[in-house]
């Protein structure tokens, strides 16, 4: 009959339908339901962790808000304390071109006093600063160079001066200024008594603004 129906137009082939083919697998099987799925639990447990990340603010408070998320509180709470004192004692070229500033202190590097530099009846040496350039009076010649400040580093040049002779004495005190200065010098600045001070292989140079 079904061959028949193929190669003919009979009325019996025309109101036969095909029988639909059932597939015992997919019939049997259970559609997955949505709320079954894995990714709304993946998604709920990355939305628990951001939640639980400090709310970040720009500014300080990003940075305060970094610290206590990520370092035990007692480390944190170090590290914004030493930063407050390290801003506080920062150098700039605008605070040593404010002044004039005299030797006040001066020790070497055992920690004696530098008897060659602050010994005498002579006026104290004094530093001046200019953009770029520094200037040393008091002393038997009158000196001056560039320098660098770089951070809490002092970087003189070479030092030119003139070639006058004169007492052993002040002659002592102009070389052993040179000395001090002709190497890298650590600059601290004490805000609360305008202290300046130098350190260096040589020794320690501690200056004051000269008085008006």
């Amino acid at each position: 009959m079904a061959a028949a129906c193929r190669r003919s137009r009979l009325p019996a082939c025309l109101g036969a339908r095909p029988r639909p083919i059932r597939h015992a697998m997919a019939a049997d099987r259970p559609m997955p339901e949505p709320w079954r799925s894995r990714w709304p639990r993946r998604l709920d447990r990355r939305a628990v962790v951001v939640q639980d990340r400090p709310e970040l603010s720009s500014g300080d408070d990003m940075n305060t808000n970094i610290l206590r998320s990520l370092l035990p509180a007692p480390l944190a709470l170090a590290l914004l304390i030493g930063g407050c004192n390290s801003t506080d004692n920062a150098v700039s070229v605008d605070t040593l071109t404010q002044h004039q500033w005299s030797l006040v202190e001066a020790t070497d590097a055992d920690g004696q006093a530098a008897a060659a530099l602050t010994e005498g009846d002579r006026p104290p040496i004094e530093l001046s600063f200019q953009p770029d350039r520094l200037g040393v009076t008091n002393t038997c010649n009158g000196m001056g160079g560039s320098y660098e400040l770089e951070k809490d580093t002092l970087k003189v040049g070479d030092l030119m001066q003139t070639m006058m002779a004169c007492e052993p004495a002040l002659m002592a005190r102009e070389s052993a200024i040179k000395t001090y200065l002709q190497q890298p010098l650590q600059v601290q600045f004490d805000d609360s008594n305008l202290r300046l001070t130098l350190s260096g292989e040589a020794g320690v140079l501690v200056f004051q603004p000269v008085a008006p």
